[in-house]
C-alpha cells in the first residue's frame, strides 16, 4: 500500500505536468492554469528552518553573506535533507538562493567565524557528530572538533580559542535513544482486532572544554562536573543541559539544566504553581552560570524558565535573556497584577554576570524564543518587536529605553518567523497565510526591503485557497479570534460543510497549506477547502495572554475538567455563530482534534450537545484509564484532571467525565492515528503500550459499532516528518471528512479497501442510529 502512495504521488505530479504542457501547446503560449492544492503540495513546501533556538538564519559579521538553512522534503526516497546556502548581501543582489554549501538529515550549529567566510556546523564525521569547518567560497571541509560519541551543542568564544561541547553521558543512568529505520514503504498500519504487533529513555549529558594551544592543536577535552546550587550534590553529568553560550572572552559559561529541586519560594511563582498543579513539576529547568576558571556556579536570574539562549554583550560582563519575571522582583507583581503569568509571558532581561543586577529591557516580547538580534557599532540592542518592528534599545543612566523603532514594509510579517542581524542589516523569512516562505533583507536605518530568495516555485501554478479572519463570543462572554478557509469555488449564500481544527495558531500571518512549519498530523486546511468544504483554525493576537482565558474557565467542575468544558464551549459556539451566518451547514460539521485537543475533541463528542458528523484525532493523550495504567503508571498529572485517582471519592467523576466509562454516548465517526514514536511492531504478539492504551477506544467503538478506523505510524514521532506519512496523514483525513461530509469518494484511493470499509461502517452505522432514535423518540442525528 505504501508503494501504492509513492506511486501516485509521481503520477499526480505528472498529471499536471500534462495539464500544464498541454495548456503550452494551445493558445495561451507561456501560460499554465493553476491546479486546485493536494496534500502532496502541501508537504512539498520548503521552510527555512533547523538549526538550534539560535535559529536556522546567521549574518556574518561583515553583512555580506548570510547563511541559512531550508528543510527540503524528498518525497520520492521518502526523507528530509536540509541543505545550507550561502547568499551574498548587497547593491544588485539577485533573487536566487544562493549557493549550496552543505547538505544533510540534520545540519545544526551554524556560526559565522571572525573572518566572515567561513563557518561551522554540527555535521556527520563518520558514526559520529563533529564540528565541521567549512568554507563558504571553495565549501572545502576539515573537522575542527571530534569527541568520542556525537557532539550534540557548542559554542565558542570570540578569539575562536575555546571551545565548550556536549555529548551523550555513556556512564548516565539513562541511555540513548534507540535508533530506528524508517522503511521507504511503511508509514502506518491500519490496525484491527487481530493486529499483531515492543520508551525511549531520555538523554543525560557531558560537558567538555577543549582550547586551542600555541601549537594550532586543540587540547585533550576536560570534563565538566559542577556543584548543584540548590542541592550542593556534585554532578558529573546533567540532564536536559543545553543553550550552551559562552562569553565572548571565554570566561563564562551559561546553560540549562533539569534541576531535581529549587527553592521552596519558587513555588509561589503563578506559573511554576500552574505547572505543579499540572502534574508535570518531575523537573524543572534553571539557567546557572559557571566560572571557567574558578568553576563557581551561581544562579542570576530566579526563573525555572528561560526562552533564548542568553545573548552576551560584547565586553563578556552582562548577558540578556527572555524570560517570566524572576521571583520576587516588582515585575513578577507587575505581571501578576496584568494576569501575565504563563509559560509565553514572557519578558526581556538584562543581567549584570559580576554583582547579579537585573534589569528589564522590554516588557512583554513578541516570541520568548526570539533572542535579542545584534548590537550595534555604537552599543544599541537590536530586537525584534511587535506588528512586525525592528526596534533599538539603548541603557540611558538606569533603564533601557526604545529609541528608534522601523516597521518591516510587508503585510503582517509571522512573529515567529526566524529572523537575524549584523547591526545594520535585517535578513528575516517573509511569509503570509497564502504566502509560502521566502528570505528578505532590510536596512535598518532606512527601513527598505526586498525579497531575496525564491525557494518553492512549484507553489506557482496551485490555487489557494482565501481566508478570512473571523470572530466570535462563547455563551459565557469569551471572545474567540478565527481563520475561516473558503473552498475554491465558494458562492456567497451557499451553506457548506465544515471541518474545525482544534489546536490554534499564533496570529494569522504564517503560511498555512498543512499545519506549516511544524508539520502537525491530521490539519489540513488548503487541501480540504480544495475539496469543497471550509476550514476553521482558531488564532490568538500576537501579545495574546492566557490568563485571560483561564480567568474565564467555568467553575463547579472537578479537577482541571473546566478547561476542557471551556474548549468544548469554544467549539459548539463557532458551530453556532457560522451556521448564523448561513456560512456552513450544521448538519455536516466534523472536527479534528491533535495532541492535547485530541482529548477536547473526544470529551466534546461524548459530552456536547452538538453533532458532529465526522471527526479525527492525532497522537492525542485520551486521559482514559487505560493510559493511566499502560503509560503513565498513574500519573498525577491524569489524577489532577479528575480531581483525584480513579481509586477512591475521585471514582465518580473518572465515571462521568472520562472517556473510557462514556464511549456509549459518542455518535461521531471517528479516525485515529497514533505516532509510535520509533516503537515499532517488529515482535510478533506484543502491542506496543502506546496503542494497546488507545484499544480501549478502539475496541469499545468496534463494540458499539461506531465507524472508527486506527492508523499506527510506528516509526513517526509526535509532529511525523518523513514525507510519504505526512502525505498520508493528510489524505487520509482529507478522505474522511469528504466520505462523511460530502457522501464523496476519491477515485483509486491507495488502500483499495478503504471505501468499502467506510461504507458498510455507514450501513450499519446509520441502521443503529435510526434505531436509537426510534427508541428515544428522536429525530435521526445521523446525516
Amino acid at each position: 500500500m505504501r508503494q501504492q502512495i509513492a506511486t501516485f504521488s509521481q503520477v499526480n505530479s505528472v498529471v499536471k505536468m500534462m495539464i500544464c504542457t498541454l495548456l503550452l501547446c494551445g493558445s495561451t503560449w507561456g501560460i499554465c492554469e493553476a491546479l486546485p492544492v493536494t496534500s502532496r503540495d502541501c508537504v512539498s513546501v520548503k521552510y527555512v528552518t533547523g538549526g538550534d533556538l539560535r535559529g536556522p538564519i546567521t549574518l556574518n559579521s561583515q553583512g555580506t553573506r548570510v547563511l541559512y538553512e531550508v528543510k527540503i522534503p524528498e518525497l520520492v526516497d521518502n526523507r528530509n535533507m536540509f541543505d545550507v546556502y550561502v547568499k551574498e548581501i548587497g547593491l544588485g543582489m539577485s533573487r536566487d538562493n544562493g549557493t549550496l554549501v552543505a547538505s544533510g538529515e540534520n545540519v545544526v550549529g551554524l556560526r559565522w567565524l571572525k573572518d566572515g567566510i567561513n563557518f561551522l556546523v554540527l555535521a556527520r564525521d563518520g558514526p559520529n557528530v563533529a564540528v565541521v569547518k567549512v568554507n563558504a567560497i571553495t565549501k572545502a571541509r576539515s573537522v575542527l572538533i571530534r569527541a568520542e560519541s556525537s557532539i550534540l551543542d557548542y559554542s565558542i568564544d570570540r578569539d575562536e580559542s575555546i571551545i565548550v561541547y556536549s555529548t551523550v553521558a555513556k556512564d548516565g543512568s539513562q541511555q540513548e535513544p534507540a535508533k530506528h529505520k524508517t522503511s521507504a514503504t511503511t508509514f502506518s498500519r491500519r490496525v484491527t482486532l487481530d493486529t499483531d504487533f515492543g520508551d525511549v529513555a531520555g538523554v543525560i549529558r557531558a560537558l567538555y572544554i577543549t582550547r586551542l594551544g600555541n601549537d594550532g592543536m586543540w587540547s585533550k577535552a576536560e570534563r565538566v562536573s559542577i556543584e548543584d546550587p540548590f542541592s550542593h550534590e556534585v554532578l558529573h553529568s546533567l540532564y536536559g543541559l543545553n543553550h550552551l553560550s559562552l562569553s565572548p572572552d571565554g570566561k563564562r559559561l551559561l546553560f540549562e539544566y533539569r534541576a531535581a529541586q529549587v527553592p521552596k519560594n519558587w513555588a509561589t511563582h503563578p506559573f511554576i504553581n500552574y505547572v505543579i498543579t499540572k502534574g508535570a513539576d518531575n523537573s524543572l529547568a534553571i539557567t546557572v552560570l559557571y566560572d571557567i576558571q574558578s568553576g563557581k556556579i551561581s544562579v542570576q536570574l530566579n526563573t525555572i524558565f528561560v526562552g533564548t539562549i542568553p545573548f552576551w554583550a560584547n565586553d563578556s560582563r552582562s548577558f540578556i535573556v527572555a524570560a517570566p519575571a524572576p521571583i520576587d522582583t516588582i515585575w513578577e507583581k507587575r505581571d501578576i497584577q496584568k494576569h501575565r503569568t504563563m509559560g509565553l509571558d514572557a519578558d526581556l532581561f538584562w543581567v549584570d554576570a559580576i554583582s547579579g543586577r537585573i534589569e528589564e529591557v522590554m516588557e512583554m516580547v513578541p516570541s520568548h524564543h526570539q533572542p535579542p538580534l545584534a548590537w550595534t557599532a555604537d552599543g544599541g540592542l537590536v530586537v525584534k518587536t511587535y506588528a512586525g518592528t525592528i526596534s533599538i534599545f539603548r541603557h540611558t543612566g538606569e533603564r533601557w529605553i526604545k529609541a528608534s523603532v522601523v516597521s518591516i514594509p510587508f503585510a503582517r510579517p509571522y512573529p515567529f518567523s526566524s529572523i537575524a542581524s549584523d547591526g545594520k542589516t535585517v535578513v528575516g523569512v517573509y511569509e503570509s497565510t497564502t504566502t509560502p516562505p521566502d528570505l528578505f533583507s532590510m536596512d535598518i536605518k532606512s527601513g527598505e526591503a526586498r525579497l531575496i530568495t525564491k525557494l518553492n516555485p512549484q507553489l506557482d501554478n496551485v490555487t489557494l485557497a482565501n481566508a478570512e479572519a473571523v470572530k466570535w463570543t462563547t455563551s459565557d462572554g469569551l471572545a474567540v479570534r478565527g481563520l475561516l478557509f473558503k473552498p475554491l469555488d465558494y458562492v456567497p449564500g451557499k451553506r457548506y460543510p465544515l471541518v474545525i481544527q482544534t489546536k490554534g495558531q499564533q496570529d494569522q500571518s504564517s503560511f498555512v497549506c498543512d499545519s506549516g512549519v511544524n508539520h502537525d498530523p491530521a490539519f489540513a486546511p488548503q487541501p480540504i477547502a480544495a475539496a469543497g468544504m471550509m476550514y476553521l483554525i482558531r488564532t490568538f493576537p500576537e501579545d495574546v495572554n492566557q490568563a485571560d482565558e483561564i480567568a474565564k474557565i467555568p467553575n463547579g467542575y472537578p479537577g482541571n475538567i473546566g478547561e476542557t468544558v471551556q474548549q468544548m464551549n469554544i467549539w459548539e459556539s463557532a458551530v453556532r455563530y457560522l451556521s448564523d451566518q448561513g456560512l456552513v451547514d450544521p448538519d455536516k460539521v466534523g472536527i479534528i482534534g491533535f495532541s492535547r485537543t485530541g482529548w477536547d475533541v473526544e470529551y466534546l463528542l461524548t459530552h456536547g450537545t452538538t453533532h458532529f458528523a465526522a471527526a479525527s484525532v492525532a497522537d492525542n493523550v485520551e486521559y482514559s484509564l487505560g493510559e493511566y495504567w499502560l503509560l503513565t503508571a498513574g500519573s498525577t498529572e491524569f489524577d489532577k484532571m479528575y480531581g483525584g485517582s480513579p481509586y477512591g471519592p475521585a471514582l465518580s467523576n473518572w465515571i462521568k467525565y472520562s472517556i473510557s466509562f462514556n464511549l456509549d454516548k459518542m455518535h461521531t465517526p471517528l479516525l485515529m492515528e497514533l505516532m509510535g514514536h520509533g516503537v515499532s511492531n517488529d515482535v510478533a504478539g506484543q502491542i506496543p503500550p502506546g496503542l494497546a492504551a488507545r484499544y480501549e477506544t478502539f475496541v469499545g467503538l468496534k463494540k458499539l459499532q461506531n465507524p472508527v478506523e486506527l492508523y499506527y505510524f510506528p516509526n513517526q514521532g509526535h509532529q511525523p516528518d518523513a514525507p510519504q506519512a505526512r502525505i498520508e496523514s493528510l489524505q487520509q483525513n482529507v478522505d474522511w471528512f469528504s466520505f462523511w461530509l460530502q457522501g464523496y469518494e476519491r477515485p483509486n484511493p491507495e488502500d483499495p479497501d478503504q471505501y468499502k470499509r467506510w461504507e458498510k461502517m455507514r450501513d450499519v452505522w446509520q441502521a443503529r442510529q435510526s434505531h436509537h432514535d426510534v427508541e428515544q423518540g428522536a429525530p435521526n442525528s445521523a446525516k
